[in-house]
């Protein structure tokens, strides 16, 4: 590489992750570390992307570490990398904690609160979180009612499903 610096670092991280090279991505991070590159946003945020891909909680739990000391805000993009990262990696819990501790949601993020609750079979939390989404008057969109179906299927609350369906052509 001819200069080895944030960018730089972000772009190859970013380039392996997204050619299915997760695994080398998170590699190339543990050499930004070693090499003492402080990552900003945007480099966590891919890294959070690359740790959700391969479920790596070792390494995502490097990642929380690295957020809380420098005091990175959760706003609604780091929040929601993490969310699903935390998600992916099995930890429906943390997952929900980042949710919460976010201050600012919007339908990408309700949508993959939601759509994490259907990946580990809490329909019923899925819709709660539905039901809370509408009380904040963010209006959801196709993605959150696909996870929504979803997460209806999964937990074997059928009726329920069948009641959201058909609420999508209703509106």
């Amino acid at each position: 590489m001819p200069t080895r610096d944030l960018i730089m670092w972000t772009i190859m991280i970013r380039a392996y992750s997204e050619g299915g090279n997760a695994y080398e991505s998170l590699g190339l991070f543990d050499l930004m570390m070693e090499n003492g590159v402080p990552l900003d946003k945007f480099a966590v945020v891919t890294v959070v992307s690359a740790c959700a891909k391969l479920g790596a909680m070792n390494k995502a739990r490097l990642v929380r570490d690295y957020v809380r000391g420098k005091k990175f805000p959760l706003d609604v993009v780091l929040g929601t990398a993490m969310i699903d990262m935390y998600s992916k990696c099995g930890c429906i819990d943390y997952a929900r904690d980042v949710f919460v501790e976010m201050r600012e949601k919007n339908v990408v993020s309700w949508s993959t609160m939601i759509a994490a609750c259907g990946y580990h079979g809490r329909g019923r939390e899925a819709i709660d979180e539905f039901y809370m989404m509408l009380r904040s008057r963010t209006l959801p969109n196709a993605i959150t009612f696909v996870s929504l179906l979803f997460a209806c299927s999964h937990a074997g609350l059928i009726e329920e499903g069948l009641r959201f369906f058909s609420s999508m052509w209703e509106e």
